[in-house]
């Protein structure tokens, strides 16, 4: 995929592997985050929302795969933090690209 082909999303699940609608939806918010905190916003911020995308997107691509790791199923602790994650990328989604 090109930088500027915004038509598809390359999730980060393993080829094979049966994901559920609920965390690719999950995956590709924070996907289409890390696309904007690489390379639209350049990993600089300059205003208050800008630091917290770029926060959540290092909690997404630097901690969380470590947290998945070792939780144990039924994953419910882990399942809260990231539907606490996704909703403060929610409540902030409208202000970034502008």
């Amino acid at each position: 995929m090109s930088e500027d082909d915004f038509s598809t999303l390359q999730l980060p699940i393993k080829p094979g592997v049966w994901v559920d609608a609920d965390e690719r939806m999950f995956h590709a918010c924070f996907t289409i985050l890390g696309q904007y905190v690489d390379g639209e916003l350049g990993g600089e911020p300059s205003v208050e929302i800008d630091k917290t995308a770029i926060a959540l997107w290092r909690w997404y691509r630097n901690e969380l795969p470590g947290l998945e790791e070792r939780e144990p199923p039924p994953y419910n602790h882990l399942d809260d933090l990231k539907d606490q994650k996704l909703k403060e990328l929610i409540a902030i989604r409208r202000h970034l690209w502008m």
